[in-house]
């Protein structure tokens, strides 16, 4: 083999390892997109679920009709929280444990919170607005768990830290969990530190 031949096919090589390169990164992109949307809105329904007793507490009236809008929304909660533990699992075992384990986490406190909350007379006024309750869930650790198991699953090599990951996972109260906490807005009225 000539060199203008040994050229050509080391330049055809190169060539083919990076657009090879290229693409791996553009479909990994791709994934992680779809996968960052899919992870954002399994983590609204937690959300969605956490207001639940607000809704039920701040209903207008306790008429029949008020009663069944209220159990089709809550209904339609728990159909999506369903729909996001499947479609979990089918993507990663290790985020689908971390979300079940929040779910599970604060669906302990979510049932007393609904129940309470249906057992209260409804608002009648805008002063008994502002006098409802405060249904606080004590899941921040599973939380934690949940957003640290889906940033390794994004990240390109996160693979490489997946037994660490299912550790943490399993059990996120005893877990010195490994990210920056981003700051959150808090759940109440109150000013916050910096008078803002």
């Amino acid at each position: 083999m000539d060199t203008a031949t040994k050229v050509a096919l080391a330049s055809a090589m190169l060539t083919a390892v990076v657009a090879l390169a290229g693409y791996w990164v553009n479909q990994h992109m791709k994934r992680r997109e779809t996968k960052s949307q899919m992870y954002a809105q399994a983590l609204q329904v937690i959300h969605e679920y956490q207001e639940l007793p607000y809704l039920i507490r701040h209903r207008a009236d306790s008429d029949p009709a008020t009663r069944s809008a209220l159990a089709k929304q809550i209904s339609d909660v728990f159909a999506r929280l369903h729909l996001y533990q499947t479609l979990l699992a089918m993507d990663s075992p290790v985020v689908s444990d971390a979300y079940i384990n929040l779910f599970s986490h604060t669906r302990r406190q979510g049932g007393p919170y609904r129940h309470q909350a249906w057992n209260t007379a409804p608002v009648s006024s805008d002063s008994a607005m502002t006098q409802s309750a405060n249904f606080y869930y004590d899941n921040v650790a599973q939380l934690e768990a949940f957003l640290l198991a889906m940033r390794r699953v994004l990240h390109p090599w996160g693979w490489m830290q997946r037994r660490d990951t299912r550790k943490k996972v399993a059990n996120p109260d005893h877990s010195q969990l490994d990210w920056r906490r981003p700051q959150t807005i808090p759940d109440n009225d109150q000013p916050l530190a910096n008078g803002e």
